[in-house]
């Protein structure tokens, strides 16, 4: 049973929530999100990996969806006190979706190799 008072939440619906929220703020920037490392390799572990996350979008983001989007750990560490997951969330943004989407998406698959 999960109790959301508390802060217990699985890690898929962490990461759901954590994707949901991203997409809210960058909603009209047309946000690509992607999962990799430990948790898309299946071998997450809590207490020692992080959530990894990629965002491409279609356009520049603004000043304040940056401010937003690196304080947004900490909002939803605060919203679910307690959760093992939000902490642990890393990410990073490129604009450019077209021109850097090829690039990207062969730098992580290149990551992903080196891991396995």
């Amino acid at each position: 049973m999960k109790c959301y008072c508390c802060g217990e939440v699985i890690l898929n619906e962490a990461i759901q929530i954590m994707t949901d929220e991203i997409v809210s703020i960058l909603a009209d920037n047309r946000p690509t999100i992607y999962l990799f490392g430990s948790v898309a390799l299946d071998d997450f572990q809590l207490g020692w990996s992080d959530i990894d996350i990629a965002i491409l979008t279609e356009r520049e983001i603004t000043e304040q969806q940056a401010d937003i989007l690196v304080g947004l750990r900490q909002a939803m560490f605060e919203r679910y006190p307690g959760n093992p997951y939000f902490r642990l969330f890393e990410g990073g943004n490129r604009d450019g979706y077209t021109e850097a989407k090829g690039a990207f998406i062969k730098e992580i698959i290149g990551k992903a190799r080196d891991i396995i």
